[in-house]
């Protein structure tokens, strides 16, 4: 009895330290990744992992110890108790309910069955995506204060600079500037692919920094659609134009018959119903990008990301895409972000904004197109676009002097 009972005690030692690791282990994980935010070197962050590594392990070894020695006590006196005892004790007996085991499994298979299990099992972790307190309705994209600043043999570069910006869900978002303005880098850091120095970033009420592993794979494959100029290296030369668009369909878990039907739907919008079973080298360049399109809009994501869509096309099909993008990103209520430095692309936005030196410089309300806002930031930062400094004559300096009332 007492060997059995010290074999008890160290299996739950060892439950316990498992326990005690895993919780400490997360916690470190999220210190370790300020840190490498605040700009820690990777010398002073090995020197941490070496000291944080010890101090789980020691503290994973007292806490399943002291639980082990806890229980094992515990067991002990209810084995003196049953001993002392003249009633029989009937032995412990893991008996399942069968049936009932059966009958929910059947169920579960059933439910996963349905054409559209895929649109429930399109969850992210847990978070306030529908409403706050108030009854408002969380905004798709939530991104406050971001800063991206990259290493170089020269020193530090900042892609973005305290970056700002709300999106609304369903609206579409043209977001213009120059080359290097950080059009890219917030798009890369929206679609899970690069992480900010500092900053929020939320899409859909849940924070990107914290999503790890497979809840960042979930994200990337289930709520977010993404589509940018190199069209070409996203259709395998091997598969037709059906099957590029229903292969989404299927990783996801759809039907054979929705999968066909989604993608005849698809590709009947943007006018290639005929080429169906066209490869792509069969295919011109503006073909090829409304199936990459399609391909990015199949599953019905949240939102959809476009990097320069039209930067390898003519004039005449760069605006076909971007209507395109309009209308089908409109029909299913998709959140839409289009980055380029395009003008035509402003054409289908509900509103414009403008990029300069890693800050949103100003924005644009498509139903005011004579009116464009200057953005304050906080603190008080506001950049004036260079039209406006022109048609005023301002050169390095000004002198700012209220004349009304400001309206927010």
């Amino acid at each position: 009895m007492l060997g059995a009972a010290a074999l008890l005690a160290l299996a739950l030692s060892l439950v316990g330290l498992a326990l005690t690791v895993t919780v400490e282990l997360r916690d470190e994980v999220g210190e370790l990744f300020d840190l490498e935010t605040q700009g820690m070197g990777p010398a002073a962050l090995r020197h941490q992992v070496r000291l944080r590594a010890g101090a789980v392990l020691l503290a994973g070894l007292v806490g399943g110890l002291l639980l082990g020695a806890v229980l094992a006590l515990v067991v002990l006196k209810a084995l003196a108790v049953s001993a002392n005892s003249t009633t029989p004790v009937p032995p412990l007996v893991l008996a399942p309910d069968w049936p009932l085991l059966i009958a929910r499994l059947c169920r579960l298979r059933r439910a996963r069955a349905r054409p559209g299990r895929a649109a429930h099992a399109c969850r992210v972790p847990r978070a306030d995506r529908d409403a706050d307190r108030g009854g408002r309705m969380t905004p798709a994209v939530e991104v406050e204060d971001v800063f991206r600043v990259y290493a170089t043999d020269e020193g530090t570069a900042a892609a973005l600079q305290g970056l700002s910006l709300t999106v609304q869900e369903g609206e579409v978002v043209a977001v213009l500037g120059p080359s290097g303005s950080g059009k890219t880098t917030l798009l890369r850091i929206l679609a899970g692919l690069d992480r900010p120095s500092a900053g929020r970033v939320r899409v859909a009420g849940v924070d990107l920094r914290r999503l790890r592993g497979r809840g960042l794979d979930r994200y990337r494959s289930r709520q977010l659609g993404y589509a940018d100029q190199r069209y070409t290296q996203a259709l395998a030369p091997e598969l037709t134009a059906g099957e590029l668009v229903s292969l989404r369909l299927a990783l996801a878990g759809e039907s054979p018959r929705e999968q066909r039907r989604r993608t005849t739907e698809l590709l009947g919008q943007v006018g290639l119903a005929d080429r169906v079973d066209a490869y792509p080298h069969e295919l011109s360049g503006g073909e090829q990008q409304r199936v990459a399109l399609c391909a990015a809009l199949a599953h019905r994501p949240q939102l959809l990301l476009a990097d320069e869509p039209t930067g390898e096309l003519d004039a005449k099909n760069a605006a076909v895409v971007y209507e395109l993008i309009g209308e089908l990103a409109r029909a299913q209520g998709t959140t839409a972000i289009v980055v380029s430095h395009d003008p035509g692309s402003a054409s289908i936005a509900d509103r414009i904004v403008h990029i300069r030196d890693g800050r949103v410089s100003a924005e644009q309300a498509k139903a005011q197109p004579d009116s464009e806002e200057i953005v304050v930031a906080r603190g008080g930062w506001l950049r004036v676009p260079e039209e406006l400094l022109r048609r005023g004559g301002i050169g390095s300096r000004a002198r700012a002097r209220l004349a009304g009332a400001a309206r927010c």
